[in-house]
């Protein structure tokens, strides 16, 4: 039975854009500050922020300023990235590691990624292989 269990097990906090993004309004500069504390806490793996339309989530769209304050090369910083253009705009700031989604009823793709299952498959597959290209970049370097 223990064989299989994964030998690692690895927390990603979410909070800086999945507790921040359900707020009001929050100062990017509490942003910095806590993502600084969380970091400082000890914490390796934070998801940073979202590359998401202000549209619909206005919450996130600093993401780019409060990413780009950040000075933390000891922790893996990713950020939320529904489609392309979200991940192309998170990695001119710096970010490697993408946080995609999907939904696995066609409803709930329509609402929340305002398109078809269909097309959202197509658009991971996109993602998926950015971030191939990203990290083996990055691997090489």
């Amino acid at each position: 039975m223990s064989s299989l269990l994964p030998k690692a097990v690895r927390i990603v906090e979410v909070g800086a854009r999945d507790g921040l993004q359900n707020e009001a309004a929050v100062e990017t500069a509490d942003k910095i500050t806590l993502i600084n504390a969380l970091a400082a806490a000890g914490i390796k793996d934070i998801e940073a922020g979202a590359f998401v339309s202000p549209k619909w989530v206005p919450q996130m769209a600093d993401s780019s300023e409060v990413i780009s304050a950040l000075n933390l090369p000891e922790v893996n910083l990713s950020a939320l990235t529904p489609n392309l253009k979200g991940a192309e705009a998170a990695h001119a700031v710096g970010i490697k590691e993408f946080a995609i989604f999907t939904a696995a009823s066609e409803a709930f793709c329509q609402k929340i990624l305002t398109a078809l299952l269909s097309k959202v498959w197509r658009v991971l597959v996109k993602l998926w292989l950015l971030q191939r290209r990203i990290t083996f970049a990055y691997a090489v370097m």
